[in-house]
């Protein structure tokens, strides 16, 4: 129903911040959780040539990053304005990845056959369509800022 591209979260003026590229961070230190897309796009797409990380959660994730453990992590966009706003202190949002190169898919969860689905396929078109949508990511996942996009 919804997409969400993966970002990268650093410590604020630390070198990985200066980055632009995927190419760029090729040689820093990063981190995601087990088993998630975040994960797999750092193995598929950034290809980096330092060791990964991968604890078990985000909690352990975010505080590998806090102590200088690594150097960024990879998420969802909305799990990374949250980790930067609530569980860091002193992070940044570096930048976000083009959809193009990965990008989530978040759905819904619903009873197998459930008569709600089509009332819920039917209510999302519309708030796709008349921007309701675009308007809720841009005022609690955009944050109305913008955000640099990797080339």
């Amino acid at each position: 129903y919804l997409d969400s591209n993966q970002s990268l979260v650093a410590l604020a003026d630390t070198p990985i911040t200066a980055v632009t590229t995927v190419e760029g961070l090729r040689d820093f230190k990063l981190g995601a959780a087990t088993a998630t897309t975040s994960l797999s796009f750092i193995e598929g797409v950034i290809q980096p040539r330092a060791e990964i990380s991968a604890p078990a959660d985000n909690a352990t994730l975010v505080q590998l990053l806090q102590n200088g453990q690594i150097d960024g992590l990879v998420a969802d966009i909305g799990s990374a304005i949250y980790m930067r706003d609530v569980q860091l202190t002193g992070a940044t949002l570096v930048g976000k990845f083009d959809a193009a190169q990965q990008i989530d898919h978040v759905g819904m969860v619903l009873q197998k056959d459930s008569p709600l689905t089509a009332c819920v396929n039917e209510a999302m078109a519309v708030i796709h369509a008349n921007g309701t949508v675009q308007a809720i990511y841009d005022q609690w996942l955009g944050g109305g800022e913008a955000i640099l996009t990797f080339e």
